[in-house]
């Protein structure tokens, strides 16, 4: 079969219908399996701990999360492209009540809440969706690289000024995107290079000297490897062809000239069979996923986040204008693409929106129930309480979470009272009807 059949054709040997393709599915999500029972797959592809860190670490990301969450639902909730994100985990889903469950690792989570589903203006929910999206990232270059395909990383970039608008210049970024992977060029350049197709990510930060300034990273995955020690010639001439093809674009269109050595950077994805290899792979996954998520202040650049994170700490009306046209531009744009056809040749299956994503429960066990209005009352605080409750039920002290919360609630001024339903706990104001403090 030529590479342009190869190429055009979806594949529909699904590559986990066999035991070892079975096993192989289960490490790169991070699941052990047995290697001697399924064809030697026991190695984990993918680890789901690089991003493992010390309890006060966590603690301390946490409770920025939490104010930055506050200070972006105060100051963008009045916005028609954030109206949502008012309710998120503030109020039950239905007549439920909040609730506390932790994972087997002894993470303690909110679940039974509502969730605005905004993947660029809610620091919740886009860490659930971004995560969840990340395993599957992970998982395709993993099983790519596994089978002996390639994987490039290139990072698309523009000419941006400070005066220019960020929904402009999100515009032209898509656009020339599009013309990049569009037409009879594109499908001539797939043939060539044997490219089987692509995940493009979505990256925007702002420096106060040049503006707003959004690129693409892109996962490129190749039939062969590609680099300039493997396939060299192949690797150059991709390399070329993409840039001339952004290039063109951005000057013919809209006028803007830059460097091919520079508009456009190209690396291969590289693995072995190394200890720690999957941890790399799992990165590669999170990176492209959480790109826009970073708490990041390199060269005078911020990400939008990192924008809300300062603004909570310093008040600062020059950053919440900022964030809150970045939640107006961003509205209804796509994070994170797949080409056609890339899910199912990997046997992902269709795409879930980021709403359902978002909506999704992480499982684990249920160790305790809110009343809504303290529940409510704990959310509204711009202190960080909500997230130092969830550090609390995870205390390892010698008392049980259930207690260590009570007592944390009791040390900021609350009356708790707990009753409970079956065997779980409800934790609930006494009296009723206490002011808050």
């Amino acid at each position: 079969m030529t590479v342009k059949e190869r190429t055009r054709q979806p594949d529909t040997t699904r590559p986990f219908d066999s035991a070892e393709g079975a096993a192989r599915k289960r490490q790169a999500i991070g699941q052990a399996t047995d290697s001697a029972a399924e064809g030697g797959a026991g190695r984990f592809l993918v680890s789901t701990a690089v991003n493992s860190s010390t309890p006060a670490k966590r603690k301390n990301r946490r409770i920025a999360a939490d104010r930055a969450q506050t200070l972006i639902r105060q100051t963008c909730g009045d916005l028609k492209a954030a109206k949502r994100i008012v309710c998120c985990g503030r109020f039950p889903t239905g007549n439920g009540r909040p609730t506390i469950a932790k994972t087997r690792d002894n993470r303690a989570y909110a679940s039974g809440l509502q969730t605005c589903g905004s993947v660029w203006a809610c620091v919740a929910c886009s860490f659930k969706i971004r995560m969840k999206r990340a395993i599957e990232i992970a998982f395709a270059v993993a099983v790519h690289l596994a089978k002996g395909g390639g994987v490039l990383h290139l990072v698309v970039t523009m000419p941006h000024r400070k005066e220019d608008e960020l929904a402009d210049l999100w515009s032209m970024l898509s656009d020339c995107w599009g013309h990049v992977t569009s037409g009879g060029g594109w499908q001539a350049f797939r043939d060539r290079h044997g490219v089987i197709g692509y995940i493009r990510a979505a990256e925007v930060t702002h420096g106060w000297s040049s503006g707003w300034h959004p690129h693409c990273h892109v996962l490129l995955f190749t039939d062969k490897p590609m680099s300039p020690v493997v396939n060299a010639e192949a690797y150059y001439e991709l390399r070329r062809a993409v840039r001339e093809r952004w290039c063109k674009r951005m000057a013919s269109k809209y006028g803007r000239t830059m460097s091919e050595e520079f508009g456009i950077r190209v690396e291969p994805v590289k693995a072995d069979e190394a200890e720690g290899s999957g941890s790399y792979l799992t990165k590669v996954g999170y990176e492209l996923a959480m790109i826009d998520t970073k708490i990041g202040r390199e060269g005078g650049h911020r990400t939008p986040f990192a924008i809300a994170y300062d603004a909570s700490e310093t008040g600062d009306m020059a950053d919440i204008n900022l964030f809150r046209e970045w939640v107006t531009a961003s509205h209804r744009k796509r994070s994170i693409t797949w080409s056609q056809g890339l899910r199912a040749h990997f046997g992902l299956g269709a795409d879930k929106s980021d709403e359902e994503l978002a909506a999704e429960d992480a499982g684990g066990e249920t160790v305790a129930e809110f009343d809504p209005e303290l529940w409510k009352q704990i959310a509204n605080r711009r202190d960080g309480a909500r997230a130092r409750l969830l550090c609390a039920f995870e205390v390892d002290d010698g008392r049980n979470g259930v207690q260590a919360a009570v007592d944390y609630l009791t040390g900021l001024g609350y009356s708790i009272r707990t009753s409970y339903a079956g065997s779980v706990p409800v934790i609930g104001l006494h009296p009723p009807n206490q002011p808050k403090p």
